[in-house]
């Protein structure tokens, strides 16, 4: 088979998976095949790990499309993360013990976890 029979050939093969993984509702494995089939040849991944390492890229779109519609729909003016909170603004705030907060399983668990605060320390934003 020559070089550009070959590479044919491939094109078919990426199109049908790509058109597969769409099926099977895995749009960002079909949107991304082409490059993880290329990491995966060059690094000489076993089988195993490279369906683990889709199956985990799959997963972790899923999650952050998941994330984003929620905030979206939730109708927030903007999302600021703990990363990007300036505990040297609060000195009140212990870092620690919020990281130790967060650590814990109470999200997990389905339990709430409630900041108070008093009036004009930025617990309430207008739209």
């Amino acid at each position: 088979m020559k070089d550009s029979e070959r590479r044919v050939s491939l094109m078919q093969c990426l199109d049908q998976l790509q058109e597969r993984c769409l099926q099977l509702g895995w749009k960002s494995i079909a949107h991304q095949l082409d490059t993880i089939l290329e990491d995966a040849s060059v690094n000489s991944i076993s089988y195993a790990d490279f369906l683990g390492s889709l199956l985990s890229y799959e997963e972790s779109s899923k999650k952050e499309s998941s994330w984003n519609r929620r905030v979206k729909k939730a109708g927030f003016s903007y999302v600021k993360t703990l990363s990007e909170f300036d505990f040297n603004a609060q000195p009140t705030v212990d870092e620690r013990r919020i990281r130790d907060l967060l650590a814990r399983s109470f999200y997990r668990d389905g339990t709430n976890l409630l900041f108070l605060g008093p009036p004009g320390v930025g617990n309430y934003r207008k739209k």
